[in-house]
């Protein structure tokens, strides 16, 4: 009997888990200029997410959490979409201004998870072995990489950042572009 498979649904787990309390996204400028409070659930509501997805969704949960510890003060609005697959979607701001190409972002994800300090030594090996991919065609910056049955793409728009972890690239580029037109 071998434990593998219950590891990879414990570390599918933890990545939820940590993208869902701490993940980032990034906030559009009319958002931001306009001084209001993200809302992740409303910028893709659960309806466009179950027809990107294809499959339904039952429960959109959203999270708001201010970070007083950082300066400036940076908020995160998150989204966690469950149903027939569970999605989340989160949004970090204000960041440092976007600056670079997807392939920059692709490049520095890639340096992130491949010096990743992990101590069990099968969770190093996925994150050394993840291969992240530029993304072309969103309003910003973006990458994207799969791990664990789920594809986690991260854009940058402005001084927001989005993360959208959802089952394939195609419906995580189509909820980051929804709200990345949103948060413009």
């Amino acid at each position: 009997m071998t434990t593998r498979p219950i590891g990879r649904a414990a570390g599918a787990a933890a990545l939820a888990l940590m993208l869902w309390q701490c993940g980032g996204g990034e906030d559009g400028a009319t958002v931001a200029a306009a001084g209001q409070q993200v809302d992740a659930c409303d910028l893709v509501p659960r309806e466009e997410v179950a027809a990107l997805v294809g499959v339904p969704v039952d429960s959109a949960e959203g999270r708001f959490n201010e970070h007083t510890y950082t300066d400036p003060v940076t908020y995160t609005a998150s989204c966690m979409y469950t149903g027939g697959d569970v999605v989340m979607l989160t949004v970090h701001y204000p960041v440092a201004e976007a600056r670079g190409t997807s392939a920059d972002l692709a490049s520095r994800l890639t340096e992130w998870l491949h010096s990743s300090e992990e101590d069990d030594p099968s969770i190093k090996e996925l994150y050394r072995s993840t291969e992240v991919r530029p993304v072309a065609g969103l309003a910003g910056p973006a990458a994207e990489y799969d791990m664990l049955g789920q594809t986690t793409l991260e854009a940058r728009l402005g001084r927001y950042q989005v993360k959208v972890a959802a089952p394939s690239p195609e419906s995580a580029r189509g909820i980051a572009a929804k709200a990345l037109e949103r948060l413009r």
